[in-house]
């Protein structure tokens, strides 16, 4: 199984961010039209370029993580001064390079943000209200006739 972040980054490249010219997979839409349910996703195509460079920027990111919460002491000794010294090294080599691959991501982060905002204006509308409700109309099963009850003599 994948560690959160790496599992995060599945998530965002793999399902809600997609090369142009790449199909979404709408499997699991399809699967609530057939319950009856109404399902939607916020999917983004973006240039393939965009999409690489994000996804270069992530990996970077979930590395170094992974290797100082988990491999750090394995890596470095720490009970020489040369160890120490590397291990020094490597933090702030790590630090700054995840400054770079920050500042990347909250672009991204801050760009998304704001496109959530649009689509929650949209979804909150009164154009999307009246499509729902003209769908619920058309989608509803018609009235059930009353039985009309013989009476009794």
């Amino acid at each position: 199984m994948n560690s959160p972040l790496g599992w995060l980054k599945e998530e965002l490249l793999g399902k809600y961010l997609n090369p142009e010219g790449n199909v979404a997979d709408e499997s699991e839409l399809d699967k609530a039209a057939a319950r009856g349910h109404i399902a939607f996703r916020f999917n983004l195509e973006v240039p393939a370029q965009d999409h690489a460079s994000l996804s270069q920027h992530l990996s970077v990111v979930h590395e170094r993580r992974n290797v100082v919460v988990h491999h750090f002491l394995d890596t470095f000794d720490l009970q020489s001064r040369e160890s120490c010294s590397a291990a020094l090294a490597y933090l702030e080599e790590t630090h700054q390079l995840l400054d770079t691959h920050q500042g990347e991501v909250l672009l991204f982060a801050e760009w998304a943000a704001k496109m959530n905002q649009v689509m929650a204006r949209q979804l909150q509308g009164p154009e999307f209200a009246a499509l729902l409700q003209a769908g619920r109309e058309e989608l509803a099963p018609p009235p059930k006739k009353k039985r009309r009850r013989r009476a009794r003599r």
